[in-house]
């Protein structure tokens, strides 16, 4: 008997065996924590990503209804089916629901999507419905203001053909008046906007060539930009700095809470490494840092290239608010081609979204 209780004490007395067991449950609990704390981080992350297409879905069926009021659910629903991939890894309802009210003048999109838990359907959770909402309003009396800068290379290189043979130049001049004409098109009310657009213009190669400071409309800017001639090297910094400027002085000036500043930024090139003496410069490092002053500024700035080379592709896209706002242009068809699309953006920012 004595012996049997010895080892009875024994085992209950061992505990080689408790760290073990506590280690895979502290393991477990600590997988499961990251694991929910990865899969609420993706779904907060693709229904921000939903929403963008909910809103361009209704922003666009704001303008089918001024443009074409007949086929509008048709247009609003193509448009939905073209920027579905704009969802990322959410599995989005074939049909959004897209209601027109003509009394109230507002039309409404609800999209729904599925997501796949990746550790938290380990665990017994549901997977989640993702629904987001967006109301625009297509018969209005007023337009949010906007303010854009354009920085535009004005370099040597500028004056080369492009390999659809326009002129660099050229080719940028007539891209700028087709981006004006799609902030106009693509705006609820082109005649407000012209009351509310400010603009300003400067163009560079080693300093500052030209400027424009702010003012309403777009002639004082297409004027600017048709009188561009090409010559020198290549620093963008002080246009840059141009840019940042004008929109903190129009910032101030408005201080209005639907008000947004752009930044429309493009090369063909890359800054150079010395200046014209032969010296080191910090040009492309400062101009680095001068796009990240305007995006902590809260201005969104476009990004595009025009055949630059590799280091002005980087300089770009880093500069860029969003991988959608750099573009890529290998001749002078794509070039006017990105800025159509950063027309009908910027027209469509003037829109208000109001849920």
């Amino acid at each position: 008997m004595l012996g049997f209780k010895r080892k009875t004490d024994s085992y209950r007395n061992d505990s080689k065996g408790s760290f073990s067991i506590y280690m895979a449950i502290g393991f477990t609990t600590i997988i499961m924590g990251v694991g929910c704390a990865f899969d609420m981080a993706q779904v907060t992350s693709q229904k921000s990503r939903l929403q963008d297409l909910t809103d361009a879905t209704a922003l666009a069926a704001a303008i089918a209804t001024r443009n074409d009021s007949q086929n509008r659910q048709t247009s609003a629903q193509n448009h939905f089916e073209e920027n579905r991939t704009l969802s990322g890894g959410l599995v989005v309802n074939d049909n959004p629901r897209i209601d027109f009210d003509d009394a109230a003048k507002v039309v409404t999109v609800e999209v729904k999507a599925d997501y796949k838990y990746m550790f938290m359907g380990m665990f017994g959770m549901a997977d989640p419905t993702v629904t987001t909402v967006a109301t625009v309003g297509y018969m209005i009396d007023d337009v949010a203001p906007l303010s854009i800068a354009f920085a535009f290379d004005a370099s040597g290189s500028m004056d080369d053909l492009s390999p659809d043979g326009v002129k660099k130049i050229e080719a940028l001049k007539q891209a700028t008046t087709e981006l004006f004409d799609e902030i106009y098109e693509a705006s609820e009310r082109p005649d407000l906007l012209n009351q509310k657009m400010r603009t300003a213009f400067s163009s560079y190669n080693t300093e500052l060539v030209e400027s424009e400071s702010m003012m309403q409309g777009r002639n004082h800017i297409l004027s600017a930009v048709n009188g561009m001639i090409a010559d020198g090297g290549t620093n963008s910094t002080p246009s840059l700095q141009f840019a940042l400027e004008q929109l903190d002085n129009q910032k101030a000036a408005i201080a209005n809470n639907g008000w947004a500043g752009y930044v429309v930024f493009m090369t063909d090139g890359d800054n150079n490494d010395v200046d014209l003496d032969g010296n080191p410069v910090t040009w492309d490092a400062d101009s680095y840092t001068k796009c990240d002053e305007i995006k902590a500024a809260g201005y969104r700035i476009f990004g595009v290239g025009f055949e630059a080379p590799e280091k002005g592709e980087n300089l770009l896209r880093h500069c860029a608010s969003s991988k959608g706002d750099y573009f890529d242009s290998s001749n002078a068809k794509d070039l006017k081609q990105a800025f159509k699309l950063i027309g009908q953006e910027l027209g469509r920012s003037t829109i208000a979204i109001k849920s």
